[in-house]
């Protein structure tokens, strides 16, 4: 069922709460700024709470790098983690499963992935077309931003809080109850064998069955994210690379956590370009350094 609401501009169709598409216009032609052909589908899957302002600069890019293509944008907010079961979650992303089901072989798709709320997105769309179909999800390359990592309590405290009200009354309330929380689940992890869903999509992302080994990824990260710890975003990296994905890597070094892209455009979306164009280009696994 469609609804109407356009938080993220008049040309996208809300097809469920968090899922959202936009078919290419008509008379839309490529720019070539890439080589390859464009995406017939990039597929956009937002941070935790992430502002439809902030997300439209990301938005407004591929529109004009890829103006043939598809946009399917998928968001997450606390509901998701905290409040939604899986099977709810997973009726709530019925219509990105459909998208992709009716994506032909020859139809390739640019992933884009950032933080912990995108990766955990993606992590439970791929487990559930794999549950339906039997094979991995059919993505072409994969851009991460700020992602996957393995949070600290502290750090997915801090992830939490900052959607809360300003009001210190309101924001003390919500930072009680997210350390109770999130305290409770850290004992479940040091004393069981349980796992929460950042890590199930941390280790889900390097899992053959969910996606496919000839995606090409990039992962663009920053010495001072405090939120997703860079290390664990290399060490994501390097599992990806033995098992002889190509693999590159854009580290920065003053950025935080998802603004990469808004302190250097330019560089952000030519690396960005450069993954794609990737079939086309050498030297993976090399770390490009930006600042």
């Amino acid at each position: 069922m469609q609804h109407i609401s356009h938080p993220y501009g008049l040309d996208f169709v809300q097809l469920s709460p968090s899922v959202f598409y936009r078919e290419p216009p008509k008379d839309a032609r490529p720019t070539w700024r890439a080589i390859s052909k464009d995406p017939h589908l990039i597929v956009v899957a937002t941070w935790l709470n992430a502002s439809p302002t902030q997300v439209h600069a990301y938005l407004s890019s591929y529109k004009s790098i890829f103006p043939t293509s598809g946009l399917l944008l998928i968001a997450t907010t606390t509901k998701h983690f905290l409040f939604q079961p899986t099977a709810q979650r997973v009726r709530e992303l019925e219509p990105a499963l459909r998208i992709f089901k009716n994506t032909q072989v020859q139809e390739e798709v640019l992933l884009h992935i950032f933080s912990s709320g995108g990766t955990c997105a993606i992590y439970q769309l791929a487990s559930a077309y794999r549950d339906q179909t039997s094979h991995p999800i059919p993505v072409s390359k994969i851009v991460f931003d700020s992602c996957p990592g393995v949070t600290s309590y502290s750090s997915t405290v801090a992830a939490f809080c900052a959607s809360l009200p300003k009001n210190p009354v309101l924001w003390t309330i919500g930072n009680v109850f997210y350390r109770i929380v999130f305290g409770i689940g850290l004992i479940a992890e040091t004393f069981t064998n349980w796992k929460n869903i950042v890590r199930w999509a941390y280790e889900g992302l390097n899992e053959k069955a969910l996606f496919p080994d000839s995606a090409a990824r990039l992962y663009l990260y920053s010495l001072a994210d405090e939120l997703v710890p860079w290390k664990s975003i290399e060490q994501h990296a390097d599992e990806a690379r033995s098992m002889c994905q190509k693999v590159w890597r854009v580290r920065y070094t003053s950025t935080a956590h998802v603004y990469h892209m808004f302190q250097d455009r330019r560089k952000y979306w030519d690396a960005v370009i450069g993954i794609w164009d990737s079939d086309y280009l050498s030297a993976p696994g090399r770390i490009r350094v930006a600042f």
